[in-house]
């Protein structure tokens, strides 16, 4: 064995890579235990499995993450032929940045097992981070900090990634959630994680500075322009900038802030514009040919590229709701919720090609769920939307709904135990509902009392697959009109 710097060189068998001379005498099975049954796993991203387990060395227990980086894809297997695999580049990124003055978690081992020429696996493994908070909770307000503690630790910040960027070093997702602080009697440490993407560069690119102050910018609900300015101001002096050059870089990240927020708004949830914290909310995930969005409190990270794997078997073995030719619904369970999932059909390829080109009804059906409870519409809780697809082709689709307990309308309209002024209070409640859409510029073509559940006595509408948006003006109040009348027809027994 080879000893580099503070790392060991292995080669056991498929295994090599290197240990850290604190971890060279432990057996490298009891290193790689931490997938084992006893491990706890943690949540992590669509692309990789994170385990969290203890290790005693030397009489000494230490908690360790054993992060492992499968394949993405076949592509990405055979580039591991002619490239650094994820965890080797995680491993060079975190030296590089120790021989910079900057942290990183501390790394036990980096391992691969290779079978023949191609790589089967490839794994890192960190010390826990001692006393750390992400950055993420600091500047959202999740974190109790006092004002002049926040003042200080946004300037550190400022003048820790200008000495990053003075040294050409990029880091390849600079998200909140990828950087840790540490108040050490005032004086604050960063750490940075997720470190495979983290690059030098001899002349640092312009966009690459842009795109990752742009990222630690999204963080700025609770930020004040003084403390914008204050983090700019101390990232210029540590960058050498001029007064000039970071003005301009100043409002160049404003800029770009506003419009990748608003994107991100746009492509999670449909709806433009929208508030800052919008994109937070909810996780994109792939698995093969299906991609969905989900709510983060239902659903992030690996357990929702499962859900992902598992929507066809939960949608063929839930409690049937509803089966016909163009949709199928059913109740199941999935992370402790108790959900509603809706399969539109595929129905022929000129079907998938027309909701190909202007958007899938699940996809109509999540835009409007979230229109709905902005507006303050009661609804059942749109919790993440599926498409797959087919050569780019929408094939089928799913909307997750949260289940709600309770009859539909024209059952307590029916039912002789229901007196006449219960009667007419719920369709006053009912009525209210058709106001507050119109209110909205909203109009649901398919209004009738199947399409309204009564849950502790308050209407909330479903199905919203004939739901349509609209401008101020006759056409609107056209159809809203007709909404109204079709609804009250129906109630009384009509078509």
């Amino acid at each position: 064995m080879k000893q580099t710097q503070d790392y060991v060189k292995i080669h056991e068998g498929p295994w090599s890579g290197c240990v850290h001379a604190d971890y060279a005498s432990v057996p490298l099975e009891k290193l790689l235990s931490g997938s084992a049954d006893s491990s706890e796993k943690v949540t992590s991203s669509d692309t990789a499995e994170v385990y969290r387990y203890a290790l005693t060395v030397e009489g000494r227990s230490q908690m360790l993450y054993l992060k492992k980086y499968p394949h993405r894809s076949r592509i990405d297997q055979l580039q591991c032929l002619i490239r650094p695999s994820r965890a080797s580049r995680a491993f060079a990124a975190a030296t590089l940045l120790e021989a910079n003055a900057l942290d990183t978690p501390k790394i036990a081992a980096f391992l691969q097992k290779k079978d023949g020429l191609f790589l089967t696996e490839d794994i890192l493994i960190t010390e826990e981070m001692q006393n750390a908070t992400a950055l993420q909770s600091v500047l959202n307000g999740q974190t109790d900090i006092s004002e002049p503690d926040k003042r200080q630790m946004i300037a550190q910040l400022g003048q820790t990634i200008g000495r990053m960027h003075t040294a050409g070093i990029i880091h390849g997702d600079m998200r909140g959630g990828n950087v840790f602080t540490v108040n050490n009697s005032g004086q604050w440490q960063f750490i940075f994680i997720d470190n495979e993407r983290t690059v030098r560069y001899a002349i640092l690119p312009f966009w690459l500075r842009r795109k990752n102050l742009v990222q630690l910018n999204i963080h700025r609900e609770n930020l004040s322009a003084t403390d914008r300015m204050r983090f700019l101001c101390a990232y210029r002096q540590a960058a050498g900038m001029s007064r000039k050059a970071s003005k301009r870089l100043g409002s160049i990240i404003l800029k770009k802030t506003a419009k990748r927020l608003a994107y991100r708004a746009k492509t999670r949830t449909g709806i433009a514009g929208g508030s800052d914290s919008a994109h937070w909310d909810f996780q994109k995930a792939q698995r093969g040919d299906c991609g969905g969005i989900f709510l983060t409190d239902f659903a992030k990270g690996d357990i929702a590229a499962k859900l992902l794997e598992q929507i066809e078997t939960l949608t063929a073995a839930g409690e049937v709701l509803k089966n016909d030719v163009s949709t199928r619904v059913v109740r199941s369970e999935y992370n402790g919720r108790d959900i509603v999932i809706k399969r539109y059909n595929h129905q022929g390829l000129w079907h998938s090609i027309r909701h190909t080109i202007k958007g899938s009804r699940a996809k109509k059906c999540w835009k409007f769920g979230h229109l709905l409870t902005a507006a303050g519409i009661a609804n059942a809780a749109p919790l993440g939307v599926i498409e797959q697809r087919q050569a780019g082709i929408v094939r089928q689709s799913y909307i997750i709904n949260a289940f709600v307990e309770g009859p539909l309308l024209y059952v307590p309209m029916n039912d002789p135990a229901c007196s006449q002024e219960q009667r007419q209070a719920i369709v006053s409640k009912a009525q209210r509902v058709l106001e507050r859409l119109g209110e909205n510029l909203m109009t649901h073509s398919d209004m009738k009392s199947a399409n309204l559940i009564i849950h502790d006595g308050e209407p909330v509408l479903i199905d919203l697959d004939s739901m349509r948006q609209h401008r101020q003006g006759p056409y609107f109040r056209n159809r809203y009109e007709k909404m109204v009348r079709t609804f009250h027809r129906r109630l009384s027994g009509g078509k």
